[in-house]
């Protein structure tokens, strides 16, 4: 009698790499995309450490544009819609990475880099801009007295 496989949704190849089947691209992304705007949301309500840049939320939480548009943020079905746009989110990063498979890590690696890029100055790099332009910025203030 032949004795049944499990088939798992991962195999290695003869040099040791691992390749994912389909499913586990889908259910990989999948969960990316629930943890994502779970980790915004515990750092923006419970720590309270502030409000996460509205771009870095755009860009990792696509879904979250349709947060800002319209009158249901008062309504009832708030958390409804709210949970709606995170399994939507969950779906889009399923997509994303069944598609795109090894490319979906670069593109959230880019995600990272991206949100990075816009963060405001530092104090100290502030400093060294300020110190270089100094003349124009003093110039400035004795033409508006």
């Amino acid at each position: 009698m032949k004795r049944e496989e499990k088939r798992l949704p991962v195999s290695i190849t003869r040099w040791g790499v691992v390749r994912l089947k389909r499913k586990a691209w889908f259910f990989g992304g999948a969960a990316l995309g629930l943890a994502i705007p779970i980790a915004i949301r515990v750092y923006e309500r419970v720590l309270m450490l502030g409000e996460v840049r509205p771009i870095v939320r755009w860009l990792f939480w696509p879904t979250s544009l349709f947060l800002d548009f319209g009158p249901w943020t008062a309504l009832r079905w708030e958390v409804l819609f709210f949970w709606l746009l995170i399994l939507g989110n969950a779906l889009l990063y399923g997509l994303l990475a069944v598609l795109l498979r090894r490319a979906s890590i670069s593109v959230a690696v880019l995600l990272l880099v991206a949100s990075w890029i816009v963060l405001p100055p530092s104090d100290t790099t502030l400093r060294k801009r300020f110190g270089k332009h100094r003349a124009e910025l003093e110039q400035l203030v004795q033409m508006a007295n």
